[in-house]
């Protein structure tokens, strides 16, 4: 990626409060999520001074700064491969892992400032946009709630809208159902649907499930038994009428390749909890070799950058309900607009803290100094 040696002068890691959302939010086997998934944030400093950020864990300061503020002068190639194998017996799919993904994204965000680029132009990318899904509807709505929701998403401009489904564990098939049709003629015919079922249940249960809605044009059948269950999945992917997608919790690119063999549509890897950028970009490639649809994820302004790299069909999930919290603490973030995130000009990361903000609202808890020995 870059034969320039690095430094790293110093480390700030900050930690938040719980960020508190407007309104809990569940799926089928999980919730409430009350706050916003952040739960701390990262800068490295280069020699120089310059900076690049990342959100991390609280664990980030104990398990990587240890093996970079040394004092040592490495490429962007040694930096990644010493400290990918150092973790090794930490287990590839493990929190020290997505730790390291989050080293490495700020690690890229120092090269693309240097470089004078935005990340996603230091990536490669030739556009400055993605196409993004409305994600919403958690199983916790009322009707009338998740009609105001999905209606809100229709007139932000998205041609895709997912929703939850599998209620209660997949115990309320009935009222799933209904819902599902009640979305359908509420967005009419040119809006994709696609519905998730957060890993409930199992091959037949789904395809049950599947066979009741699919008269609805329903877009993708998201995780629809476990994520690590490849034989329930490959039974499901031969008699599903729905595609099915997988991936949001693999975290290794090994995995993927596996999905697409057992006849998975579409390959969901999310780029904040995989273990370095080029995990992703493989996925990518998989997606693109196995002619298979694609999207990503996670911290949605941040997942912008890496889907502006993919094929122009390629989309962000934008979890509104969580992510919007998300977003009004960033000074700088992608515009949403017509279905769409517009990424900032400015060099690295598309989004940047506003700490200001952060502070005046008690949400920053504390910040740590690190220095190079």
């Amino acid at each position: 990626m870059s034969n320039q040696q690095l430094r790293f002068s110093k480390a700030v890691v900050s930690t938040f409060a719980p960020i508190a959302l407007p309104r809990p939010f569940f799926d089928s086997t999980g919730g409430p999520f009350d706050c916003v998934p952040m739960e701390g944030w990262v800068q490295l400093f280069d020699e120089d001074g310059l900076c690049g950020q990342a959100p991390c864990s609280p664990q980030f300061q104990e398990v990587i700064l240890p093996l970079i503020m040394t004092g040592a002068k490495k490429t962007y190639d040694e930096w990644y491969h010493q400290v990918y194998w150092k973790l090794r017996n930490r287990g590839f799919s493990s929190e020290a892992i997505v730790d390291f993904g989050k080293f490495d994204l700020a690690l890229n965000d120092i090269l693309a400032k240097r470089a004078g680029l935005p990340l996603h132009r230091f990536w490669g990318a030739e556009r400055d946009w993605v196409h993004v899904y409305g994600s919403a509807g958690g199983t916790g709505l009322t009707d009338a709630e998740l009609e105001s929701e999905i209606t809100s998403l229709v007139q932000e401009g998205y041609s895709v809208i997912k929703m939850k489904i599998a209620t209660n564990f997949g115990t309320e098939v009935e009222r799933d159902v209904r819902r599902i049709a009640m979305v359908r003629k509420l967005v009419g015919e040119k809006i994709q649907i696609a519905i998730d079922a957060n890993q409930c249940w199992d091959a037949q249960t789904a395809c049950r499930f599947a066979e009741r809605v699919a008269e609805y044009d329903i877009a993708w059948f998201e995780e629809p038994v476990h994520a690590w269950n490849f034989g329930e999945l490959g039974k499901l992917t031969k008699i599903c009428p729905i595609p099915v997608s997988m991936g949001e919790s693999m975290r290794t690119q090994y995995m993927f390749e596996e999905y697409a063999k057992l006849g998975v549509s579409h390959l969901q890897p999310v780029p904040s909890s995989m273990g370095g950028i080029r995990e992703w970009f493989r996925i990518r490639d998989i997606a693109k070799e196995y002619g298979l649809r694609f999207s990503s994820g996670g911290l949605s302004q941040i997942t912008g950058a890496y889907i502006a790299t993919a094929s122009e069909d390629a989309m962000v999930e934008y979890l509104t309900p969580i992510m919007k919290s998300f977003v009004a603490l960033m000074k700088l973030a992608p515009e949403a607009r017509d279905g769409k995130f517009y990424l900032p000009s400015e060099p690295g990361l598309p989004v940047d803290p506003d700490w200001n903000l952060l502070e005046r609202e008690g949400l920053l808890r504390k910040k740590e100094y690190f220095y190079s020995k």
